[in-house]
């Protein structure tokens, strides 16, 4: 993983990043005598094979033209390959191509307030079968209206193309538990999101930030348990979900002393699944409370 970064006079900077990770697994698994307890059953059983790659690259350029405004902008790249045995229970032979070029700029329209406008295009490949593209842009306002005081609000759509495993995944070995393949999931979309929050920070010692949020989301990706469909005891496959909303507020506290610092944050999640056809309103794996403390 390398990261370089430097400037060509005072108003230009540029950086970039390359990175390369692989992983290789293997794996023997006997679900006659999953402990290996048996004398004598060590040749019977299951050898699975995993060898992934993940490259990627990233360039930024950022720019000021004059004292208000600054312009970011720059190009990612991303490739994911797997290769998997067998492929009746893994990923298969499989590699995703991703490429997104983005762009920002920063204005102070006034001494106390600075807009953002911004957006990302995403074009995703998955080799042999699909491609899916997106262009997500942002907006951004922060008033500070006292040095200690800041107001803020921002609307912005996302994007998130499915992974290998999400898509190909067909069985947990160590668990017993059975998964569908989805080669057609969908890219889950961010359609709409709003926030609105209020920063105080009187002091080096403490800091307080207050936020309410809402969130829009079409084909949000999620596991469905389909043992009743197939008529097995455990079977799960990633679905895209036709509507989803998930609003609530935030309130983090942080101070720092010297070399220490510690947080307090808790979140209120109201999420909520509003397909046509849903039989509740009910979207798992969403806690409605919950907390963390940090130092």
């Amino acid at each position: 993983d390398l990261l370089y970064w430097g400037f060509s006079g005072e108003n230009l900077k540029y950086s970039m990043r390359t990175y390369y990770y692989q992983q290789e697994q293997r794996s023997f698994f006997n679900p006659d005598d999953p402990e290996q307890a048996i004398p004598g059953n060590e040749p019977y059983g299951q050898t699975t094979d995993i060898d992934g790659d993940k490259l990627g690259n990233w360039v930024q350029l950022e720019a000021r033209l004059g004292a208000r405004n600054k312009v970011v902008g720059g190009l990612d790249y991303q490739l994911d390959h797997v290769v998997s045995s067998p492929d009746s229970i893994l990923y298969g032979d499989h590699q995703i191509n991703n490429y997104a070029v983005f762009a920002q700029d920063d204005v102070m329209l006034t001494r106390t307030l600075t807009a953002t406008v911004g957006a990302r295009y995403d074009w995703n490949h998955l080799v042999g079968r699909r491609t899916l593209e997106e262009l997500s842009p942002k907006l951004a306002l922060v008033w500070a209206t006292t040095p200690e005081l800041s107001l803020r609000a921002l609307y912005g759509q996302a994007f998130r193309a499915p992974t290998i495993a999400e898509m190909f995944t067909e069985r947990e070995i160590g668990g017993g538990i059975d998964f569908v393949p989805n080669p057609h999931l969908d890219a889950e979309r961010l359609v709409a999101s709003y926030e609105a929050g209020v920063r105080w920070n009187p002091d080096a010692l403490f800091a307080l930030d207050l936020a309410a949020f809402r969130y829009q989301y079409e084909d949000l990706m999620y596991f469905e348990d389909v043992s009743a469909e197939l008529g097995v005891p455990f079977a799960y496959q990633v679905r895209n979900l036709n509507s989803a909303l998930m609003q609530g507020v935030e309130a983090t506290v942080q101070s720092q002393w010297r070399a220490l610092s510690a947080f307090a944050n808790y979140t209120y999640l109201d999420a909520r699944d509003e397909s046509p056809d849903r039989t509740d309103d009910v979207l798992p794996y969403r806690p409605e409370h919950s907390a963390a403390l940090g130092a």
